[in-house]
């Protein structure tokens, strides 16, 4: 299991700040991407059951998904999971990846949400 945090150098941010007294993502309400990261493989690559997990609160929303976060590869969107306001945890959960490759996960919000992310935690099969 691996844990990052929306201030890890892999993450670009945009339509939202890190609050610099909790370290947590505040996006701000603008529709569009707020956390994008970049993953690579190991070099040691088999195939792998993988799950991702971002931790997350909404303050405010117009509709009953807030967002959504996507794990893409070269060859297209591989997983989309919407972000809902009545839960703490979006959850790609048993994904193979096809292959040795960098992989992007996104995390987009609906125009006039407010959330907050505190962690993204990805896990893996032996």
């Amino acid at each position: 299991a691996s844990g990052d945090y929306p201030y890890t150098q892999s993450y670009s941010i945009s339509n939202a700040q890190i609050n610099e007294k909790t370290g947590i993502l505040e996006s701000d309400g603008t529709e569009g991407v707020i956390l994008t990261g970049t993953y690579r493989t190991p070099s040691e690559w088999n195939k792998r059951t993988y799950n991702i997990y971002a931790d997350y609160s909404i303050t405010e929303s117009k509709g009953e998904n807030a967002g959504t976060m996507r794990l893409i590869s070269n060859s297209g969107c591989i997983a989309e999971v919407p972000l809902s306001r009545t839960e703490n945890t979006a959850a790609i959960e048993n994904i193979t990846l096809p292959e040795p490759s960098e992989y992007k996960l996104i995390i987009s919000e609906e125009d006039g949400t407010f959330i907050n992310i505190s962690a993204i935690r990805f896990t893996a099969s032996e």
